[in-house]
């Protein structure tokens, strides 16, 4: 927003008219219609519509934080034991390796 001279996105909502809607979508695409709902304060989305929502995928993830930079001898112990881990989440969901 920055870059078009805007202010930061709790501020738009006095900029954003149905004027200059078609310039938000242009600019920003997808986003565009996330700002001008976020600036009228319109959610579309409903709680309900949240909790029935059945994911037609699943997946796993695993993550790491390091503290520092690590030599390449310690980053890869941590892989291998992320890898461990992770293979442990596989097997107890029965999902195949």
């Amino acid at each position: 927003m920055r870059r078009s001279g805007l202010p930061e996105s709790s501020a738009a909502a006095g900029i954003i008219s149905p004027n200059n809607e078609e310039w938000f979508y242009k600019e920003f695409g997808i986003d565009g219609e996330i700002l001008i709902d976020h600036a009228w304060r319109i959610e579309p989305v409903r709680m309900q519509d949240i909790k029935s929502f059945k994911p037609s995928r699943n997946s796993l993830s695993n993550g790491q934080v390091l503290s520092r930079p690590y030599p390449f001898a310690e980053a890869r112990i941590v892989f291998l034991e992320m890898i461990d881990v992770f293979c442990g989440d596989l097997y107890q969901l029965s999902l195949p390796l």
